[in-house]
């Protein structure tokens, strides 16, 4: 859950505090970070770039197709793994960073709709998703902050302390 990977960033600044730089806390990306990041100084569509099929990255695939028949998956597109699988099997990005594509849904730091603060911003698609749009950069996915799903994980960032 959200919670959960909040409650991580914060263990992680109680007990690691004197390995991190001064003034420096884990936490997760905002939303815009996260964009920053997959976008990699450029104005991508997705964090691979603007051509599809996807070419890194573990999404909805052959091999999920194979291990489940009702799975429809990306036509033409084969990562090797029908779900969740370690980050750095799906490559990274021109700055290094994997995972951005794919995978796991990634929590965000931001709400959804800042008013009504009910629903927490996730980024990057996941293993089970196919359709172009919900792999775009600028898509967001968003769910109660208690939810639970194998499609969802987080990244953390170490930032200056606000």
């Amino acid at each position: 859950s959200w919670f959960d990977a909040k409650a991580f960033c914060e263990w992680l600044n109680t007990h690691f505090r004197s390995r991190m730089p001064d003034r420096m806390r884990a936490r997760l990306p905002t939303s815009d970070e996260w964009v920053a990041a997959a976008r990699c100084g450029s104005q991508r569509r997705y964090p691979w770039g603007n051509d599809w099929p996807p070419h890194r990255g573990n999404h909805s695939d052959t091999a999920a197709r194979n291990a489940f028949s009702e799975w429809k998956g990306i036509e033409g597109y084969d990562d090797g793994h029908p779900v969740a699988c370690d980050v750095r099997a799906g490559s990274g990005n021109e700055w290094g960073i994997h995972g951005l594509a794919g995978n796991v849904w990634e929590w965000c730091q931001d709400w959804y709709n800042p008013e009504a603060r009910q629903l927490k911003i996730r980024k990057g698609g996941s293993w089970d998703y196919e359709a172009p749009v919900s792999l775009e950069i600028e898509t967001k996915g968003f769910d109660t902050p208690d939810s639970r799903y194998d499609t969802i994980g987080f990244r953390i960032v170490l930032a200056p302390v606000e």
